[in-house]
């Protein structure tokens, strides 16, 4: 009866743990390995069951870090020189690693600003936040004439990248969560692009 319960259990651990070491053998020959089949399944069903554990947690840790938009490498002094450079009032400097870029949030003359670097310090694009009232009059009026002209209106950001024009990014959203959008305007209201966002 002892050997009849043990050879079901350790069938039960194999199954559970779906070991695909085949020691079915050892467990049909239970009269000659019965410490040792009883040990290896039982080591094999801990392993896996902790293997298990281990994978979970680095998983969970990964995706903290990444979601947390957590520093992972510091800051060149290249790219931190470059932004003193170009924005030495800047306060409130917040800097995040983009993997292939480093981002810069922070504060000048009380306004919210984003300012991207290359890792070798060359300078990308700058975003500053702004109110509608703010904007050129070009851009008021190619909204007004837009297709849009009767979705509610959000956020303004002012952008300036690298070999381009100056546009301006204007959040737009209709009632249904589906249709929101940015609008993209040059500095004479000309629509550039609508980018459908979450």
């Amino acid at each position: 009866m002892h050997n009849c319960v043990s050879v079901c259990l350790a069938k039960r651990v194999l199954l559970f743990v779906r070991v695909t070491v085949k020691v079915s053998s050892l467990i049909n020959n239970y009269d000659a390995a019965c410490n040792f089949c009883m040990g290896f399944v039982c080591l094999l069903a801990i392993k896996g069951m902790i293997m298990k554990k281990i994978v979970l947690c680095v998983a969970v840790i990964v995706l903290g870090i990444l979601s947390a938009g957590a520093q992972l490498r510091k800051i060149p002094a290249s790219v931190t020189d470059a932004f003193a450079s170009r924005y030495p009032h800047a306060e409130k400097v917040e800097w995040r690693d983009k993997i292939t870029s480093f981002e810069a949030g922070f504060t000048l003359n009380s306004v919210a600003m984003k300012a991207g670097f290359s890792a070798k310090g060359l300078w990308k694009y700058s975003e500053k936040t702004i109110s509608f009232d703010d904007v050129s009059a070009g851009v008021k009026d190619g909204f007004a004439k837009s297709k849009y002209a009767d979705w509610k209106k959000g956020d303004v950001t002012e952008v300036q990248e690298e070999g381009k024009e100056l546009q301006y990014r204007l959040y737009v959203e209709k009632s249904s969560p589906f249709q929101k959008k940015y609008l993209y305007f040059n500095t004479n209201g000309k629509l550039l692009r609508d980018v459908l966002t979450l």
